[in-house]
């Protein structure tokens, strides 16, 4: 959809009627059919509400939903389940208006595959079950203009790689962020940054390796530059 013209898709059903995309097979697995995708030519009105997706994901380095270049989709009280690569992948030019309310499960591959700098379009209200060692993996540079909230999902941040991370960040209490070999979060480098992340005994917020069998040395770190300022807190 939307990848030579403008393009709107009014995608709304209800909680007893809701819009289903699945396989047409007569006993379906996962990857039975490839998925939806939305280019840069979607608008903003486009919704996506109470609408279910199941059985995709025959591309596996794709989503059942695909998203390339549009940050335009308002995606509610929907779900995907039962894909053979990931739920939802989205480029580094692609987020959402809103999410939320979300049920995502049984995706061989990550739950969600997002940018840093579009982490905060993930809002409340999600039910994720993710695979061993899967969850929602973000990558890539942010510069946030407005502060945002990185919120609490029911499923771990996997980080690939190295995010250099600049504005006003909070990050919910109960986030677990799991690291690659190389990966590391360096705050401040560029402009002025507050980081305020604090948990609580009971839902402490992790930083810890990604590695199913962790040992000293799994990941780089935390790193805070010369532009963090003096109210940043970890607690």
């Amino acid at each position: 959809m939307g990848y030579y013209e403008s393009t709107v898709l009014t995608a709304v059903g209800t909680a007893t009627a809701p819009i289903t995309f699945t396989s047409n097979a007569a006993t379906p697995a996962a990857g039975a059919w490839e998925g939806i995708t939305m280019y840069d030519n979607t608008q903003t009105n486009t919704k996506m509400e109470y609408c279910v997706i199941d059985y995709a994901g025959s591309v596996s380095y794709n989503g059942a939903l695909d998203l390339r270049g549009t940050t335009h989709i308002s995606f509610k009280s929907s779900t995907i389940r039962n894909s053979a690569g990931y739920g939802i992948t989205l480029d580094s030019e692609s987020g959402f208006q809103e999410f939320t309310g979300i049920n995502m499960s049984n995706c061989v591959n990550h739950l969600i595959t997002i940018s840093t700098k579009n982490l905060p379009d993930l809002g409340a209200n999600n039910t994720f079950t993710a695979s061993s060692n899967k969850g929602i993996l973000i990558t890539g540079d942010a510069n946030y203009a407005d502060p945002v909230v990185w919120r609490k999902q029911t499923a771990d941040f996997y980080v690939d790689g190295e995010c250099d991370l600049d504005g006003s960040i909070e990050i919910q209490s109960g986030c677990t962020f799991r690291f690659t070999n190389d990966g590391m979060f360096w705050f401040g480098y560029y402009a002025n940054t507050k980081v305020t992340a604090i948990g609580s005994a009971n839902s402490p917020i992790v930083f810890t390796s990604a590695s199913a069998s962790p040992a000293a040395g799994t990941w780089e770190g935390l790193r805070f530059d010369q532009y963090v300022q003096t109210n940043s807190i970890l607690s």
